[in-house]
């Protein structure tokens, strides 16, 4: 946020995006406070490819899912 206030960027150069599941609860604060922003889901014959990929690029996104998934 900082950045793109120092740099007054316009919406339209600029879009939040996620994993559904994975810190949606931030991005949702997001679209409401106005920026641009879309939560994508993976699908396919290979989604779990995708998936896996992501964990192993950010192990903690792992954590963010279970999170988000298990109520409290």
């Amino acid at each position: 946020m900082k950045l793109l206030s120092q740099h007054r960027m316009p919406a339209q150069q600029y879009e939040f995006e996620c994993l559904l599941g994975i810190a949606s609860d931030q991005l949702i604060e997001l679209m409401h406070a106005g920026h641009p922003a879309k939560i994508y889901i993976v699908y396919g014959q290979e989604w779990h490819l995708y998936l896996c990929n992501r964990i192993a690029e950010n192990p903690m996104n792992l954590f963010l899912a279970l999170e988000d998934i298990i109520p409290n």
